[in-house]
């Protein structure tokens, strides 16, 4: 029979295997990182256009809450000219109603009327004298 070979050889295969089992790893690990580098450059544009768009999203919803209020405080604007409109209508009404009413009126009056004429002279007229005290100031 053969003498019995030593099994030294066994512990260098499982460390080799081993390290060689690591190194593979490793070298997987350093691809799916260059990959995901890759990938985060290529969406970098993508995310840039998406921030970009949701920028615009919020001004023009900021713009169209701007619109709204203004619509709303002209719509009451509006609304307020339009009963002072009404009331200017009806004040107007009654004026041309009183207007019609002196036109009516005035035609009834003579075209001319005589004044009286004005003094052309003052006439001074003295006070009365008087001989009565009242013993008011104290003198009699």
């Amino acid at each position: 029979m053969a003498a019995s070979r030593p099994l030294l050889h066994l512990p260098i295969y499982a460390a080799a295997c081993t390290g060689l089992y690591a190194g593979s790893l490793s070298l997987v690990t350093m691809l799916q990182a260059d990959h995901n580098a890759s990938l985060t450059r290529d969406e970098a544009p993508l995310l840039d256009a998406v921030s970009r768009a949701g920028a615009a999203r919020r001004a023009a919803e900021d713009a169209v809450t701007s619109a709204s209020g203004a619509l709303g405080t002209a719509s009451d604007r509006y609304a307020n000219a339009t009963t002072l409109s009404a009331q200017l209508d009806a004040a107007m009404a009654n004026l041309a109603a009183k207007v019609a009413n002196v036109t009516g009126v005035s035609t009834s009056l003579p075209a001319t009327t005589r004044l009286p004429t004005a003094p052309s002279a003052v006439t001074h007229v003295a006070a009365p004298a008087t001989a009565a005290t009242t013993g008011a100031s104290g003198k009699p």
